[in-house]
């Protein structure tokens, strides 16, 4: 799905193709890239991390899907030229 708006538990571009060199990229738009990269920028919250696009099934797997989703995101945008560290 290339709807850089759609919430819940969904693949997007970057699940599929994260980096710019992944054998799938070419199959999305240079436009949708950039609209679900914007959105991952958008979902960073306060305390620096992602949250997980499911419910958990307790807090705990919350906190360490948490964990891995932030990580992701931070490759994600590192790849990308986004992130500015």
């Amino acid at each position: 799905m290339a709807d850089a708006d759609a919430e819940g538990y969904v693949s997007k571009p970057l699940d599929w193709a994260p980096t710019p060199d992944h054998p799938l990229r070419k199959h999305f738009r240079d436009e949708d890239i950039d609209a679900n990269l914007d959105v991952l920028v958008a979902g960073q919250q306060e305390d620096g991390g992602w949250n997980i696009t499911w419910e958990p099934i307790s807090p705990a797997c919350e906190i360490e899907w948490r964990g891995g989703v932030t990580l992701d995101a931070l490759l994600t945008l590192r790849a990308n030229g986004r992130l500015n560290a």
